[in-house]
């Protein structure tokens, strides 16, 4: 297998109606969304975000330690905006959360600075181009 470097760099292309399959974790793959509270503070912030920029949500999944979302936009260049926001808005709840039940794992999240970080900071995407494939997908 080639090194991380001399690999050719995933292409996503954010056009215009394309839909997305993205994926993200947790820090230090934690799983920190065991609780249903936790569970519903994600999943309202996608509700929200979806709405703020007009996306159409085909699914989703949020396991203990990542979650799974399958959108689609109107408009193209508005992926990696909805992505940032939406893990930001989740970000700040969770930590108000895990802050108001004195949750141990909150020192976890904490940096020297005390930053949280509550998400690694990259995620996995791709285009689903074929209805198979979003249906494996939502499967």
């Amino acid at each position: 297998m080639a090194p991380l470097e001399s690999r050719p760099r995933r292409q996503v292309y954010d056009d215009e109606g394309h839909t997305h399959f993205i994926t993200f974790a947790c820090n230090g793959r934690r799983k920190l969304l065991n609780q249903n509270r936790c569970k519903r503070i994600v999943i309202s912030r996608l509700e929200t975000t979806r709405k703020a920029y007009e996306g159409t949500c085909f699914g989703f999944v949020i396991m203990p330690e990542h979650v799974h979302v399958l959108i689609r936009f109107r408009e193209q260049g508005l992926l990696s905006l909805f992505k940032q926001e939406w893990k930001r808005q989740s970000s700040v709840a969770l930590v108000e959360h895990f802050t108001k039940t004195a949750n141990p794992v909150l020192e976890y999240l904490t940096d020297q600075e005390s930053h949280h970080q509550v998400w690694i900071p990259k995620q996995y995407d791709f285009n689903i181009y074929s209805r198979p494939k979003a249906i494996e997908k939502l499967e």
